[in-house]
């Protein structure tokens, strides 16, 4: 008879082969990652993996959240105190993390990814503070932080999103490149006049 410690080990493991399978399936497409396939490739019934979580949406919910805490990782590793270099390295962390785990950065992104959840991971709120900590101090007034914060997440996430697709030609030097520029033109036009 196994011990409570060999059978949680053994459930833990099998959790991390569904999620590793799961990824793995979601380099054709998100379209693959299915219950079945999952089970179908680690030689277990459907039914078998219910019991480690509860829907295909639990998968790549865990997914998502697995994504965002290696991105919220890499952003943390970004040592400079200037705010500017920070967002750079913080661009630089974004790439690279798309072009060296497609499949998470698809989950953090948005990208064939639905998650039936009501708010956002752990993780990407302290993403999302992160950012917002690191913007504030380029910003001549705090009430522009939503509306600027918001629009650099967007232009970099957009940025790197039709670079990883090949919609911009270029690979992750290109993608590098125009992130880089993104932030630089977005700190910069956060100092000027605005005229309406």
């Amino acid at each position: 008879m196994l011990s409570t410690e060999r059978r949680q080990r053994q459930r833990d493991e099998l959790r991390e082969n569904i999620i590793a399978t799961a990824i793995q399936l979601a380099s054709t497409g998100w379209g693959a990652v299915t219950m079945r396939a999952i089970a179908d490739h680690l030689g277990y019934t459907a039914a078998g993996l219910y019991h480690h979580f509860a829907s295909k949406d639990a998968v790549l919910e865990e997914i998502n959240r697995r994504g965002h805490a290696m991105l919220l990782d890499r952003f943390m590793q970004v040592p400079d105190k200037d705010p500017r270099k920070k967002l750079l390295g913080m661009a630089r962390a974004l790439v690279d993390m798309a072009y060296d785990q497609p499949e998470l950065y698809q989950a953090v992104a948005g990208i064939g990814v639905v998650c039936d959840r009501i708010g956002p991971p752990e993780e990407a709120l302290r993403i999302k503070a992160l950012v917002d900590n690191t913007v504030l101090p380029l910003l001549p007034s705090a009430s522009m932080l939503p509306d600027a914060s918001e629009l650099l997440r967007a232009a970099l996430s957009g940025i790197v999103t039709l670079c990883l697709n090949g919609q911009i030609a270029g690979g992750r030097k290109r993608a590098r490149s125009l992130t880089a520029l993104a932030v630089h033109q977005a700190v910069d036009s956060w100092g000027q006049k605005r005229h309406c």
